[in-house]
């Protein structure tokens, strides 16, 4: 799921863009980027649905790519951290999981 990781990292950014006040240019650059981040995690969870017999296992990225999209309402930086942190946590939760359904 590397497009998970390239979503939360632009959407990490993107947040970071606006707290530290920068500027718009910065900030409609990574928002664009972003925006097609998470098409393509969008796209990669519905071809997991489709190959997975395990329901569970495309509802735990789903909810981690509403946790990022979630990260644009973040307010400081403290905060941007802290769910970064808690994201990366579930992500690799995720990925354990999908890992044990492969050798199942």
């Amino acid at each position: 799921m590397d497009a998970l990781y390239e979503y939360e990292r632009t959407t990490d950014d993107r947040v970071k863009t606006r707290v530290e006040d920068r500027s718009t240019q910065d900030r409609q650059e990574l928002r664009q980027l972003a925006w097609s981040g998470n098409g393509r995690v969008r796209a990669a969870i519905a071809t997991l649905a489709l190959l997975s017999a395990d329901t569970s296992l495309s509802d735990k990225f789903e909810s981690v790519r509403i946790a990022i999209g979630e990260l644009n309402q973040v307010a400081s930086l403290d905060d941007l951290k802290a769910r970064h942190e808690a994201i990366y946590s579930d992500l690799a939760a995720a990925i354990e999981l999908a890992r044990s359904d492969v050798t199942n």
